[in-house]
């Protein structure tokens, strides 16, 4: 399974991506949301980790651009962000996200059962 973490937070990337792989996932990395809609035109993921708070594009603006791509196959968008405002949430949501996690408030053994939720039994 392929994730994109769109993330741009080096430390972050770091964490997330070392322990994803560790799990068996096979992970790219973005650092904003123009980055990301290049990676998703050259290779479409299974799974996208969404940071909403990033320069150049954010993930918003990267949620309003990739409901716009025609894909066979649309992958499934958890937001991770430090933003936890009831509107925030809802306008994630709004835009197709299917999940909403505060950073400060999981751990990545919680982020990998959500990933790992999302797949298909084999």
């Amino acid at each position: 399974m392929n994730i994109l973490i769109v993330e741009d937070d080096p430390l972050l990337i770091r964490i997330y991506s070392v322990r994803l792989k560790e799990e068996g996932f096979d992970v790219d990395i973005a650092a904003d949301g123009n980055e990301a809609l290049e990676s998703i035109k050259k290779r479409v993921p299974d799974y996208i980790l969404l940071d909403l708070l990033m320069p150049r594009k954010d993930g918003y603006s990267f949620l309003e651009d990739f409901n716009k791509l025609s894909l066979a196959k649309k992958p499934p968008v958890l937001v991770l962000t430090n933003l936890d405002k009831p509107e925030d949430m809802e306008k994630a949501k709004k835009l197709g996200v299917v999940d909403f996690i505060v950073k400060g408030n999981t751990n990545m053994d919680e982020i990998i059962a959500k990933v790992r939720g999302s797949q298909p039994a084999a």
